[in-house]
């Protein structure tokens, strides 16, 4: 008899009905506990594990424990510390007696479905980054809302269900998000035919919301947010200044190296950025995957020169800490004083992200071109460019104008 996939956790002591229910794809193995059959051996071969888990000294901690349906308790738990977390995974693997059969797939529940398969389900993506938001997806929403449907019972009318609870607490933005991340789940159900199709794809998309506005800020609030950065500490007005000058992203920002500046040209080669959190944060490509040149505004040349000395040219990082090493966005927001200060200045909602928005804007008052911002902004097409810089719009004033002059 095979062993059966469930995390410790999971595993509960209510009678031998619940156990049933819990390990319903294992019919034949409670045809033999009805009939008194099981030996000893048998009696332990239900395995439950979790997945590895990172310990403070960075190693790993792999756990598989043994249920046993008759006295309804785990007997046995076995647990091993790797240095690596693909030994942990590879340990488990070999503790459980291999895949997951077709009978015990189907019977699995979404939050153990996702466990077991989760290499599976966020291989391919483009960045650390995207693999931790889905990971956030799935364990805020996903989980809490669908984590007890099995996988082969998952309807478009659940999705839809699980979609008015997201809407409750979270933006548009954020339900499409999670939507796309149970998606993705589903289509690799669908290629082990789990699901004869995507219940995802069935299911109504939410309703659209009225766009909120992109907050921006004027070049006098530009300024006095830059100046108080700066009373924190040099370095956070300068990283703000640059962000509001050439509008890339956080993590592309502090990912700049000296020699990424071309102060011949006056633009900025942007190639890398930083994706991911904790233990997965790494250098990845851009969120297009492809590099570009944005400008370099001659406001900003004495800054980056100013920054270029200090670390030298050589350096592969142009944006270090007081150590030295790499920084990291979370703790500029943290220690520079970011929100405290756009919440005094009237912009409690105002996000490190809106400076991007900002100079998208300032772009597009100033005349230049739609299909020039996009290249300099990055974005896949002149859609997303024109729902950056609404705020910016303004065609309507300016056709009102000529319209009354005409008259």
């Amino acid at each position: 008899m095979r062993a059966a996939r469930w995390p410790v956790q999971e595993i509960s002591s209510r009678g031998r009905d619940g156990v049933r229910g819990e390990l319903c794809g294992l019919s034949a193995a409670f045809e033999t506990l009805d009939r008194g059959g099981w030996s000893a051996q048998e009696r332990c071969r239900l395995s439950s594990h979790a997945r590895p888990k990172k310990q403070p000294n960075g190693r790993w901690k792999a756990r598989v424990g043994e249920w046993d349906p008759v006295s309804q308790k785990i007997v046995r738990q076995i647990t091993r510390t790797f240095d690596r977390k693909w030994e942990a995974d590879a340990w488990i693997d070999q503790q459980r007696g291999g895949a997951p059969s077709m009978s015990e797939r189907a019977n699995l529940r979404l939050r153990d479905y996702v466990d077991v398969f989760a290499d599976e389900i966020f291989y391919g993506l483009r960045s650390t980054q995207t693999e931790a938001n889905y990971r956030g997806h799935i364990k805020l929403r996903i989980i809490p809302a669908l984590g007890h449907v099995k996988i082969q019972s998952l309807r478009a009318s659940d999705v839809e269900r699980a979609q008015m609870k997201w809407g409750e607490l979270a933006s548009h933005t954020v339900v499409m998000g999670t939507r796309n991340c149970l998606s993705r789940i589903c289509r690799l159900a669908v290629k082990q035919e789990l699901l004869e199709s995507n219940p995802v794809v069935k299911a109504s998309r939410p309703p659209v919301v009225l766009e909120q506005k992109r907050p921006t800020l004027s070049q006098q609030e530009a300024s006095y947010l830059i100046a108080a950065l700066r009373k924190k500490n040099v370095l956070f007005g300068d990283l703000a200044e640059v962000a509001l000058g050439t509008g890339v992203r956080a993590g592309e920002l502090l990912a700049l190296r000296p020699s990424d500046c071309n102060f011949d040209d006056e633009s900025i080669h942007v190639q890398r950025a930083w994706s991911g959190t904790g233990s997965n944060r790494c250098l990845s490509p851009t969120k297009s995957t492809k590099d570009r040149f944005v400008p370099m505004p001659q406001s900003l040349i004495p800054v980056l020169r100013r920054r270029i000395e200090l670390v030298g040219v050589r350096a592969d990082m142009l944006w270090v800490g007081p150590r030295g090493g790499s920084l990291r966005h979370s703790n500029v927001l943290s220690r520079s004083g970011f929100k405290g200060i756009v919440r005094d200045m009237g912009h409690p909602d105002f996000r490190w992200h809106d400076l991007r928005a900002t100079a998208i804007a300032t772009w597009i008052r100033s005349g230049i071109s739609l299909a020039q911002v996009r290249d300099w902004a990055g974005h896949s097409s002149l859609t997303v460019t024109d729902r950056y810089a609404r705020s910016a719009r303004t065609d309507h004033e300016a056709s009102m104008k000529k319209l009354n002059g005409i008259r």
